[in-house]
């Protein structure tokens, strides 16, 4: 995957990379996040029925299977060697977090609420790429960054009486999710995002086993399976 880390003009700030690269990078971006506000909102339709563990642990699942033999069919198991890294370690964990944090969130907030907050997302990538990994970031992105990080403010509600103490919750899964972007972004790039998800969302998995020991957990109605295989779909395609 091309580096796409483009910077704002002027200020002696580094040249941007190819356009066309950084196109690519932006469709990518915008179909990803199509796909997760379905994956999302599948899960939401799930959260108040299936536990929070169970409902993750049987989404990771049907995708580490779907993954698995997508890489067996592409061949993609030949990269499998180099994916055993502690940059790997440090994704699924990122992972693991985030997945299991947004999804005890969505039981117990308003979906439109929670995509609100999720505005923090882009503040906590620029200042964490910024601050980590050297990114040369300009005043215009500064300046959008703020004004997702006012509107996230005005969801949260922090001094309000309205204020929901899960949507912290949510900012911790942006927390997370940021770790594990992070962490995506130094991998080896000859890796297969292939093998590189489906690690990863084997981690999530088995840890989201955890929650038959804590939880309630429930048999599934034929919907409540479908859905579920949806949310699998969508998500995995996001992350790809």
């Amino acid at each position: 995957m091309a580096k796409a880390d483009d910077t704002d003009a002027g200020g002696g700030e580094e040249a941007a990379p190819a356009p066309s690269r950084n196109l690519e990078a932006i469709g990518a971006m915008i179909g990803a996040m199509v796909f997760f506000n379905f994956g999302d909102a599948t899960m939401k339709l799930v959260a108040d029925t299936v536990p929070t563990g169970e409902a993750v642990f049987l989404r990771c699942l049907g995708a580490v299977i779907l993954l698995a033999a997508a890489a067996t069919a592409t061949g993609a198991f030949a990269t499998l060697h180099r994916a055993f890294v502690p940059l790997m370690a440090w994704r699924s964990a990122g992972d693991v977090g985030s997945a299991l944090t947004f999804q005890a969130a969505l039981a117990r907030m308003p979906f439109a609420d929670i995509t609100g907050i999720l505005q923090l997302t882009p503040m906590s990538l620029t200042a964490a790429s910024a601050i980590f990994l050297g990114a040369p970031v300009g005043w215009r992105r500064w300046t959008a960054v703020a004004a997702g990080l006012v509107g996230a403010l005005l969801v949260i509600k922090p001094a309000s009486s309205a204020f929901n103490p899960w949507a912290l919750v949510v900012v911790l899964s942006v927390a997370a999710a940021t770790l594990r972007d992070l962490s995506t972004r130094q991998m080896d790039h000859t890796v297969s995002p292939l093998i590189i998800l489906m690690l990863s969302q084997a981690a999530v998995s088995l840890v989201a086993l955890g929650g038959l020991f804590l939880e309630t957990w429930v048999w599934l109605t034929p919907v409540l399976v479908a859905k579920i295989a949806a949310a699998a779909t969508f998500t995995m395609l996001g992350h790809l």
